[in-house]
């Protein structure tokens, strides 16, 4: 009988700065990698657009839609991991396992 393990659930960023989940990586260009670091901090919970910017572009500011655009493409490379960005209206973004 063969029994197929659970899923990794854990998330991080290792040192050479690639998003990992169990054996699986993907590289993100330097923009994307500064947003996706709080995500993973708080895997599962809100994060600010603020704080968002904050971290992809410390001392600027930026538009709105930066934001937006980025948080796409964001969205289209962790897919493969099996994560998946969700905007929670008036709050930020959420980074978790999808469904």
């Amino acid at each position: 009988m063969h029994v197929m393990e659970a899923p990794p659930t854990e998330v991080w960023i290792d040192e050479f700065g690639l998003l990992r989940r169990g054996s699986a990586w993907v590289a993100l260009p330097d923009t994307e990698w500064r947003l996706v670091a709080p995500l993973v901090e708080r895997l599962g919970l809100p994060v600010s657009r603020e704080d968002l910017s904050d971290a992809a572009w410390p001392g600027r500011s930026m538009a709105e839609s930066a934001l937006s655009v980025r948080m796409r493409k964001v969205r289209q490379r962790v897919a493969p991991l099996g994560l998946e960005v969700l905007t929670v209206r008036g709050r930020g973004y959420v980074l978790s396992p999808a469904n």
